[in-house]
Formats: C-alpha cells, structure tokens, sequence
C-alpha cells in the first residue's frame, strides 16, 4: 500500500484505487471504490479474498479459481466447489442469475458445516438443482449424468439441503422444463405454446402423478413437433428412450380419451 510521508493512505491496499475518505474519524480511511476500511491495527498487504476490478475483467468467464487466493484446506474447498458451479453451468448453459444463486445456497452449506464430509461434485449439483426450482428447474437426469456425480447421493443432497437450509420449493411441473428444453433443441415459439397448450389440458390427470415431469414435457414436445426423435428429447433431459417412448404412449391415449 502507498503511503505518504505524513503516513496518510493515498492508496487502497486492497484495490489500489486511489480515492480514500479520510472524513470518518473511527478509522484511518475507507476507499470508496471498494469499501475497505483501514484501521491502525490493518495490515497492509492486500487481502486474499479481495477480488478486484481489473481481475475480474482479466477472467470474462467467471473462473472462481482465476480471481481467488486462497491459504488454507477450507479455502480450497470452498473455492474449489465455486469452480465445479462453473463446470456444471457452462455445460449445461446456465445463465449468470442461476450461477449466483447456485453459489449462495453452497455458501449457505458451507457455512451451516452440511457440505462437510460429503462429495463435492454431488453436493453442487444438488445446489444447482435446487436454486434452479426457483425459476426454470433442471432436469435431474441432466445433473446426474456426469460420471463422477452419484445419482443416489445427490438425492440424498437434495433432501439435505432443504431441510438443513429451510427451502422448499414447488415441485416442478411438466410445462416447468419446456424452458430448459429450448435451450437445448431448436424450439420456437409456436412449438412451445402448442407444448404447453398441450400439458395444461391433460394436468392434473392422476395417472401422470409420480411420473417424472421432465419426461412428460419432452413427451409433449414430441408429440407437438416434427422434426425430434424420442431419442433426442431424451438425451436433452436425462432420461431414457423407453421411459419417453411410455411417456408418448401415455399423453396419447390421454389425448384420444380427453
């Protein structure tokens, strides 16, 4: 940090940015472009988890890894669980709003000790999954499909999750994943109304209840387009060909008996 020779701060020691207020008399300084306050007691040399400005805008990608320091074993796992919310979001194309609130809720996890002991890689994707029922929810078949993520322990993070972090979201329901499927097929609009005109004419029907409702929605979408196979709105949300070919088979007889 740059002192002058009054020993007055003419420099954050955290940002390096040059505008400090020196009018608060508890303290020495606080900079106005990032907000540290400087103490007498403050040790001078630039915090570990300070990210700045300019490193941000070094890292367009948002690698958690590229803007944190870290100094011990807890550090590197939190970090490290930031970075597996990267992985998991750029290959599932999840947008900025649902990475942030992903890691809030591993923030919220870490700091309750309920990621302790448990696989790093399952407990994300059970966060992601979670703060995507806030919106637009994610296939679970999607978040499951990595190698290194155990579908059962995962399910086992769900439950964990809201019930250690009091959240409960609304189950998803099948026109709830139509957004999701968008963004993975070329879906325009008019097949997406005609999918969920579809869904909400048979909802509520008890012989879909229990039945995997990301299934349901790509079944729809099958049926209301052309140009997918079974095979390929399966693979968009996770599932296997026959459990949507049941599915197809269901909303059809659903639709010639309605």
């Amino acid at each position: 940090m740059s002192m002058t020779k009054n020993s007055q701060i003419d420099a954050c020691p955290a940002c390096d940015a040059g505008g400090i207020d020196t009018s608060i008399d508890s303290f020495d300084g606080v900079c106005v472009t990032c907000g540290f306050v400087v103490h007498d007691s403050t040790d001078l040399t630039v915090p570990d988890w300070i990210v700045t400005d300019q490193r941000d805008e070094q890292s367009p990608q948002g690698d958690w890894l590229a803007n944190c320091r870290v100094q011990n074993a807890t550090e590197q796992r939190l970090v490290s669980g930031f970075n597996e919310i990267e992985e998991l979001a750029n290959c599932l194309h999840i947008p900025i709003e649902l990475r942030r609130d992903a890691a809030e809720i591993y923030c919220d996890a870490f700091l309750a000790e309920t990621t302790d002991g448990r696989e790093t890689t399952n407990i994300i994707a059970a966060c992601v999954r979670l703060a995507s029922l806030q919106n637009n929810p994610i296939p679970t078949g999607r978040l499951t499909d990595p190698q290194d993520v155990d579908s059962s322990q995962f399910h086992r993070n769900c439950s964990t999750l809201r019930d250690e972090l009091d959240k409960a979201p609304p189950a998803p329901e099948p026109a709830d994943y139509l957004r999701f499927l968008e963004n993975e097929l070329p879906v325009d609009d008019d097949l997406l109304q005609a999918s969920d005109q579809l869904l909400e004419n048979l909802a509520g029907d008890s012989s879909l209840v229990g039945k995997d409702p990301s299934a349901i929605a790509a079944a729809a979408l099958y049926l209301t387009g052309e140009d997918f196979t079974q095979s390929n709105v399966a693979e968009s949300v996770g599932v296997s060909t026959e459990t949507v070919r049941k599915r197809v088979a269901q909303l059809r007889e659903l639709i010639t008996d309605g």
